[in-house]
């Protein structure tokens, strides 16, 4: 069994360099594309050798219309199903911000957060890694079907160029 982990293309908050958080933020024309890319690509390869698919996704517009862009192109109709612990960090005084408006209101929170995170850092009144790190984890395996395989994990980190990759 392969867990595929895709995340959502880019929105106009993310253009912005805004964080988004839980604030529900459609896709904007690049991230549409940026997942008919991902589905012309390996993903969509990975995708259509799947002997069984779940697809599962977070209640969030850009994560969903991301899932059924990839999903369409290489597998036709199929159906994703909805998790709210999949969702992203909650954003806490950040959401909706500009990153570099936090930087100069939270220099010391923003430092330890960006640019390689650490666990227990995160948005002022939002989560940290650490503290909502289990629950995805738990969830997928919950929802991977019990095939007694092995779980090989594909992780697609960002679709968007100009976000930071975390390490």
């Amino acid at each position: 069994m392969r867990l595929i982990l895709l995340r959502h293309g880019e929105t106009d908050w993310n253009a912005l360099d805004r964080y988004q958080g839980h604030t529900d933020i459609e896709l904007n024309a690049e991230g549409e594309g940026q997942a008919r890319r991902a589905a012309g690509g390996p993903v969509g390869d990975l995708i259509e050798d799947a002997e069984e698919l779940v697809a599962v996704c977070s209640p969030l517009a850009r994560a969903r219309r991301t899932a059924e862009i990839v999903l369409q192109a290489r597998v036709g109709a199929a159906s994703v199903a909805v998790d709210p612990e999949l969702m992203e960090l909650a954003g806490g005084e950040w959401e909706g911000l500009e990153l570099s408006s936090i930087a100069e209101r939270w220099p010391d929170e923003h430092r330890l957060w960006r640019p390689e995170p650490a666990l227990d850092a995160g948005p002022v009144g939002g989560e940290t890694l650490r503290g909502a790190a289990s629950g995805p984890c738990v969830r997928c395996a919950d929802t991977c079907p019990r095939t007694g395989q092995t779980l090989r994990a594909t992780v697609v980190p960002r679709l968007c160029s100009s976000w930071p990759t975390v390490r």
